[in-house]
């Protein structure tokens, strides 16, 4: 039978994982969109607030108030509404750190600590709300500057409210294109994630990394729709429209999961092509008029589902947005579920926080112990350094930034030593906004370079007698010294975090299976059991349950497990890949890891896909004769039939393997899932004790 199995099955074979290039990205430069409206947005605050500045008669004010413009750099994909209220707070954090550094800059001991638990607070709330880079960093940069400027405890509120102008600027630079396109961040997410589907549907190799590719595009836009319907200024239709084409897409998705569950061939080739049609309907509904939804090459019912999708999709594509009336708020995660998350052990936040604060705490206090009056640029550094999310990563930063920052402070002396005039600095620093902004998504260095003069003019503007050799010669030992500092901090505490967590969080996605395949299963239309060595022993239980919980709450208990589970197997992958840029790296450990992972997050997806519609596409008239055929086939195996086969429970099984995952052990048993329709489940299944028993042989 598991001949049988492997030769009816199309699963792709689990390839050997890439090996990470850990040095030879630190000169390349990485393929990815230019930023062109955040670059634009960041240099028209940085030029504004200078310029209001020198109207103002006090140029040095002009340059404390460009840190509230950094405020445009937290500009991502989220509707306006979100995006209104989420740059008044990252706005009113930057000036409050600016206030703190102040405050703290007359002691050494009172600077180490603001500075450590700024740090912290940054890096936690950055990990929490998984905010895409520049993370948590400017807020300790900024924080560093406040206690870089000159010393001066009286001017706190002076700062903070300049800093607050420039929060103005920006946030009115960075809300203006609502009055034009007041739903183009959310277009853009849905887009994307059409893509990336896209790509997921047509992939013939590497289908894993094209599926968690999508998966994640797929939250993005998730986050972006619901975003946009808690709050819609304007044009409420077209809001529903792209969360109805997103509720569609995310269905397509899972159906192309099945397809790939039912292993009776490859996914249609024109799907892939569809989708990329109706993405480019999106922002003009004329466009799907003429699409073609091919017809699907098999008859299989989820074959037959995503054909009915992709219908659906195309049907809303070219419907036009005035059409469409909300008819539901979806509901989004609260802020006690963000932040239980992010404290939980799992999440590899807390570590995050406590190696930031550690790091930058003592960085700040040895350099004051090797006699540095203003330390402030070593504690920056570290908190550069450190934004890696790898330890290779954090290695190649180090060394970018290094490199990069050496060219930047020759470069931003040479800018003072000149004193140029109000003019020239505005247009200098509005370039070098421009620059980093667009060289950032391409090489960190070459950033740099571009980056370091903009906190040092801020900082050093105004004290007077700069001499512009010892301030290179200075900033360039604090960036050494800073660099030093923060790879020993990744290289000694938690280094092996994501290696140890892998094995749990595996464990736990697998438990978290299991309850999702019986809670769909209380939900099914059909009566079929589930069937596996035995008849599921609690079957009648499960139905007696049925009868008496409230249909409603068990679908929506469907609906968060399916929500934890996706969560959790795209923290898995992203873990394992931090865990492999591990320094020193355990490689045959993480080598034998591989294919259990892959096998997990198959049979997740996989189970994840079948419980998003009855289980009629599953349970179906045929489901008595594929399990027949499968006693057959296991008979041919030369399985005794006549043994007395134990009955075991779904939760059980999935436990056991979940409970040899976490203690590094053999299965105590070989166990069979059979899931009629699905055999690819039962492949993922068995490929998933066979990986744990050849993980067991190499030790």
């Amino acid at each position: 039978m598991a001949q049988h199995r492997r030769q009816s099955s199309m699963r792709a074979e689990i390839l050997p994982p890439e090996q990470p290039k850990r040095f030879v990205g630190t000169f390349q430069l990485r393929s990815a969109r230019y930023p062109w409206g955040k670059a634009a947005a960041a240099s028209l605050s940085m030029g504004i607030c200078i310029l209001l500045g020198a109207i103002a008669g006090h140029v040095d004010w002009g340059l404390i108030a460009t840190v509230g413009g950094f405020t445009s750099l937290y500009v991502h994909n989220e509707p306006y509404a979100q995006r209104a209220v989420k740059l008044v707070v990252v706005g009113l954090a930057l000036a409050a750190s600016l206030a703190l550094g102040t405050l703290s800059a007359p002691y050494t001991w009172s600077m180490a600590l603001t500075l450590g638990v700024v740090s912290m607070a940054a890096t936690f709330f950055a990990g929490a709300y998984r905010i895409p880079p520049p993370s948590g960093y400017f807020f300790i940069l900024v924080c560093a500057l406040g206690t870089g400027l000159p010393v001066d405890p009286g001017s706190a509120p002076l700062r903070f409210g300049l800093a607050l102008i420039g929060v103005a600027v920006a946030w009115v630079i960075s809300m203006v294109g609502w009055i034009r396109h007041p739903h183009r961040p959310e277009t853009s997410a849905v887009m994307a994630a059409f893509r990336e589907v896209a790509a997921f549907l047509g992939a013939s190799d590497h289908a894993d990394k094209a599926q968690h590719n999508a998966a994640l595009a797929l939250r993005a836009s998730e986050a972006a729709v619901t975003g946009a319907r808690q709050v819609h200024w304007r044009q409420p239709g077209t809001s529903y429209r792209l969360y109805m084409l997103h509720e569609r897409l995310k269905a397509l998705f899972m159906a192309g999961i099945s397809i790939a569950a039912e292993g009776k061939g490859p996914i249609h080739p024109g799907l892939s092509g569809a989708v990329i049609g109706i993405s480019r309907a999106i922002t003009d509904s004329t466009r799907a008029e003429g699409l073609v939804v091919p017809q699907p090459g098999l008859n299989t019912p989820a074959r037959w589902r995503a054909h009915r999708e992709l219908e659906q999709a195309q049907r809303i594509a070219a419907t036009p947005p005035s059409e469409f009336s909300p008819k539901f708020q979806p509901s989004r995660r609260s802020v006690k579920d963000v932040l239980s998350g992010a404290l939980d052990r799992r999440s590899g936040v807390i570590e995050n926080v406590l190696r930031m604060g550690l790091v930058v705490v003592l960085a700040t206090v040895i350099a004051h112990l090797l006699g540095n009056p203003r330390p402030y640029w070593v504690p920056l550094t570290c908190a550069s350094v450190l934004q890696g999310v790898t330890q290779a990563g954090t290695l190649q930063r180090t060394i970018q930034r290094a490199l990069g920052t050496t060219i930047g402070v020759i470069l931003g002396s040479l800018i003072l030593a000149a004193h140029p005039p109000v003019a020239v600095m505005i247009v200098a620093l509005m370039g070098f906004q421009w620059l980093a902004e667009l060289l950032i998504v391409r090489n960190y260095g070459l950033a740099m370079v571009v980056i370091t003069p903009l906190p040092l003019i801020l900082a050093e503007a105004g004290l007077p007698g700069l001499q512009p050799a010892f301030l290179v010669h200075s900033r360039l030992e604090d960036t050494l010294l800073g660099c030093v500092i923060g790879v020993i901090g990744v290289l000694v505490l938690w280094r092996r975090a994501s290696s140890q967590r892998l094995p749990h969080l595996a464990a736990e996605a697998l438990r978290l299976e299991g309850a999702l395949l019986l809670s769909a299963a209380l939900v099914r239309q059909h009566e079929a059991p589930l069937r596996h060595e035995a008849t599921v022993r609690h079957e009648a239980a499960l139905r007696r349950e049925a009868a008496v919980r409230n249909e409603a709450a068990v679908r929506n208990d469907l609906v968060k497990q399916k929500n934890a589970l996706q969560g959790l197997l795209l923290h898995l992958r992203t873990t394992y890949d931090a865990a492999v840029s591990e320094i020193p790296r355990a490689k045959p450990v993480l080598e034998g890891f591989w294919p259990i992972m892959i096998a997990v997050t198959r049979l997740g997806y996989s189970i994840v896909s079948i419980s998003e519609h009855p289980w009629g596409d599953a349970f179906d008239s045929r489901g008595k004769a594929q399990e027949e055929n499968a006693q057959e086939g296991r008979a041919q195996e030369g399985r005794a039939q006549d043994t007395p086969e134990p009955k075991l429970d779904i939760t059980k099984m999935f436990a056991d393997l979940a409970t040899a995952i976490e203690r590094d052990q053999r299965p105590s048993t070989k166990q069979w899932l059979e899931i009629p329709g699905f055999p690819a489940i039962s492949e993922d299944w068995q490929t998933l004790q066979e990986a744990l028993q050849s993980a067991a042989r190499t030790r």
